[in-house]
């Protein structure tokens, strides 16, 4: 993330409740929000933006959380894509998202109790390699 700019991160996820927590968790760290609710939403942000991050919520049945982590790392290679899922479908998910291009995937209350912590895991290399410059 450059310091002198806002990283941006596109929110995708289809419950309003989740999302507005998770916008307004971000906010306050420092993030610039933005949001799709479904596939066809995402899909054309991502044409039209190059977000720091994609947050996908890999819950929600017909999202098809695979199909936008591939599409999203075709497109912008650079950027990091966190999906977060119900820790009964983690162990299952986890090998099909990495082999998507998914960063990381974490369970859901992992990202609710951990976001900034995740989010400086994620950010971790490129904050180490900008810093040793």
């Amino acid at each position: 993330m450059n310091p002198s700019s806002t990283p941006t991160v596109l929110i995708v996820n289809p419950d309003l409740l989740s999302s507005s927590r998770l916008e307004s968790a971000l906010k306050s760290l420092g993030w610039s929000v933005i949001t799709a609710r479904t596939q066809d939403e995402a899909l054309a942000r991502l044409h039209h933006l190059t977000p720091t991050l994609v947050l996908i919520n890999f819950n929600i049945e017909g999202l098809q959380p695979l199909v936008i982590t591939e599409r999203a790392k075709s497109l912008h290679p650079s950027i990091k894509v966190l999906g977060f899922i119900s820790h009964t479908r983690l162990s299952e998910m986890r090998p099909k998202a990495q082999i998507a291009g998914c960063d990381k995937l974490v369970a859901n209350s992992a990202l609710q109790e951990r976001l900034p912590q995740i989010l400086a895991g994620l950010f971790l290399k490129r904050a180490a390699l900008k810093n040793a410059k």
